[in-house]
């Protein structure tokens, strides 16, 4: 009986194997995560009925409802940033609880040992982010092929463009930390520990695992609105370029840093579809007129050769950076490696 549920369970660890625990944390994803949504909307929708904002009359009237929360939302500012923090809490203690009890770890070794320098680092790859998609935008100026029609577009004048900025930034702060998390935190440790077997080194586990997750986020994003088979390969090479940091660091400061920046700068300040779809607002509206190779047409800069360039611009950067922070920096290796929750930094194989 035990040889059979060693199949599921190593004993040596005390826990799932690495492919149960991936399978798990997949399920979380599609289902799970999508709840953690409604939920949001659930908590803001009782603090409004509390304040009065939504009228208790509305209450088992589906419709009035419905009303009553899409006027909040019109309303008052903040209101849709305010639910993607709630969904930030939400999504963050639930990794919490998948660290305590499935992977049987401290929820820190997913990439968040705050510190100064992580906080610095979040920052400035933030910045980073904004800086590539502005050279994406400046060569594209240049060769004719991007053309500005004029500044502060709002497509919803409805509501204040600076409380929809605010918005649109703190989405893509969810956005940044819940896909890292996901998909460099989760994923890419948890597969790393499957597959360091005693004839793998554990760096050479850790590689195939970054480059395995960086195919999967890519060709995740051939769902989206105007995806192309080039559009999913460019993000393979974005995953890469995202993972870096976390594959030098063993942290998650520079691949949500770069991820946020990255797409707020190319909806939000340029313009640009970003993967696939189009942002209500921008600061600078942008119209792409050249060659489709080279902007991504209706996908953005990511399904051109544009993306392709700034991605590996941003890889170069972010080995350059981290070299010049930790002259000892390297593949981290421990990634692939198990830290028991109960044993503090003990190492063993996975």
């Amino acid at each position: 009986m035990t040889k059979f549920l060693s199949v599921f369970y190593n004993y040596s660890e005390g826990r799932l194997r690495a492919a149960w625990r991936l399978l798990i944390g997949i399920f979380l994803a599609l289902l799970v995560l999508g709840f953690l949504n409604e939920l949001a909307l659930f908590i803001l929708t009782l603090l409004l009925l509390m304040t009065a904002q939504i009228p208790f009359s509305a209450l088992g009237k589906t419709q009035e409802l419905t009303q009553a929360i899409n006027a909040a939302f019109a309303k008052l500012p903040l209101l849709a940033g305010f639910r993607a923090l709630i969904i930030l809490v939400l999504v963050g203690l639930a990794f919490v609880l998948l660290a305590r009890w499935i992977d049987r770890r401290s929820w820190r070794d997913y990439g968040f040992h705050f510190s100064s320098t992580w906080w610095r680092e979040l920052g400035i790859a933030i910045f980073v982010g904004m800086v590539l998609v502005g050279v994406v935008f400046g060569i594209e100026y240049l060769f004719g092929w991007a053309s500005v029609s004029g500044f502060f577009r709002n497509d919803q004048p409805k509501l204040s463009f600076w409380q929809l900025l605010v918005d649109g930034f703190l989405g893509f702060v969810l956005v940044g930390v819940r896909e890292e998390l996901f998909f460099r935190g989760y994923l890419i440790k948890n597969l790393a520990e499957g597959l360091n077997f005693p004839r793998l080194s554990s760096k050479t586990a850790l590689l195939i695992s970054y480059l395995l997750i960086s195919i999967v986020f890519g060709f995740l994003h051939a769902f989206n609105q105007n995806a192309t088979l080039v559009s999913s390969l460019n993000l393979v090479l974005a995953g890469l370029f995202l993972g870096l940091g976390y594959v030098l660091t063993s942290d998650l400061a520079i691949p949500i840093g770069l991820h946020i920046g990255w797409n707020f700068a190319q909806g939000y300040i340029f313009g640009f579809p970003v993967s696939g779809a189009n942002q209500p607002l921008a600061l600078i509206a942008t119209q792409q007129t050249g060659p489709t190779v080279w902007t991504g047409g209706a996908f953005g800069p990511e399904g051109g050769l544009m993306g392709v360039f700034a991605f590996l611009l941003g890889l170069l950067l972010v080995y350059v950076w981290v070299r010049l922070t930790r002259p000892q920096a390297s593949i981290k290796a421990d990634l692939a490696l198990y830290s028991p929750l109960s044993h503090g930094n003990r190492k063993s194989r996975g």
